[in-house]
């Protein structure tokens, strides 16, 4: 086993012995534990997506509650749907299958940049609303998570729920 030093928050700490209080464990061993709960590294997003993301940091609140509360064109969702159910009836042409690639692909880069505007604002100490951020479907348990995330905790749950999407898509083909 390696040995690393890792400086962490007074909270964090405390909240890591409380819980080694409570489970008779090393301080260590409940860290560890927890962080081997993590997802795996998920590939890196292409250059010129990193880079979009990390600009948002430099953005005033205001536009990012105008990203966050941005939504895909009523055109585009209406299509996006119409070519859905057609894959989903089996019927989708060549050319309409590409077009479903595409505007996914522009749906999802929507909800990553939505999702890390939202993050900014909450490490800015900003309430981000469930409806505002689109997700009406959280459980408010779900909700309360990601309002404590962090900008980093936020991409790497975003990415997560995107791996798990692709692989329910593949599996569904």
């Amino acid at each position: 086993m390696s040995q690393y030093t890792l400086t962490v928050p007074e909270d964090v700490l405390r909240r890591a012995r409380r819980l080694a209080e409570q489970t008779a464990r090393p301080v260590d061993k409940v860290m560890i534990e927890h962080l081997r709960t993590l997802p795996p590294s998920l590939p890196a997003l292409p250059p010129e997506e990193e880079a979009e993301l990390e600009a948002l940091a430099h953005l005033s609140d205001d536009t990012l509650w105008t990203i966050v509360r941005e939504q895909m064109a009523a055109e585009s969702q209406e299509r996006l749907q119409i070519l859905m159910d057609k894959n989903s009836l089996g019927t989708l042409e060549r050319d309409e299958a590409n077009e479903l690639t595409r505007l996914v692909d522009r749906g999802q880069r929507l909800m990553l940049r939505k999702s890390a505007a939202a993050a900014l604002l909450v490490d800015r100490r900003h309430e981000i609303n469930r409806v505002i951020y689109g997700f009406g479907d959280f459980t408010e348990e779900r909700r309360r998570l990601l309002e404590n995330q962090t900008f980093e905790e936020a991409i790497i749950d975003l990415r997560a729920y995107q791996a798990t999407r692709a692989l329910n898509d593949y599996d569904a083909q």
